[in-house]
């Protein structure tokens, strides 16, 4: 029994790919999702913003979520443009010969770019939550605590 398909992979490689597609898109969803939701919540908040402002941390603060949410943004268009260029190779051998077949290629086998934009991603994120809990950990100023006898 040939437990292949069409392409030559494996069934439990095509398997394994499909549910790593699924969890990838997943966990970018959340990436992107948490990146430009939890920042427009706290601008939309005016004591978050008062605390980050206070803190002097709501530059920063936007700042990483839009670091973390542009890298995800970007390695998804990068694994797009990938993916198309592996779509069109396969249509299109003549293309297989092209430098842009080539790099799409080897990037596609590159699973560490996808873990770095991903741990990127999730410290920029950390340190952004953790900015928002520091800030809203600090007492508040002199001036608004009322003067106790």
């Amino acid at each position: 029994m040939n437990d292949t398909i069409d392409n030559g992979a494996t069934k439990a490689a095509t398997e394994y790919l499909d549910l790593y597609s699924k969890y990838n898109t997943s966990l970018r969803t959340w990436f992107v999702g948490f990146g430009f939701g939890f920042p427009a919540t706290l601008i939309l908040e005016d004591k978050a913003v008062d605390k980050l402002v206070t803190a002097q941390s709501l530059e920063c603060v936007v700042l990483l979520f839009l670091i973390g949410g542009s890298a995800q943004i970007f390695i998804a268009w990068m694994n797009k443009t990938v993916n198309w260029c592996g779509y069109y190779g396969a249509e299109n051998k003549g293309f297989k010969d092209t430098s842009g077949f080539k790099w799409s290629d080897w990037i596609s086998k590159q699973y560490w770019i996808d873990i770095f934009f991903d741990f990127l991603t999730f410290g920029v994120y950390v340190r952004a939550v953790y900015l928002v809990f520091d800030a809203y950990a600090l007492p508040l100023p002199p001036t608004v605590l009322p003067l106790l006898p």
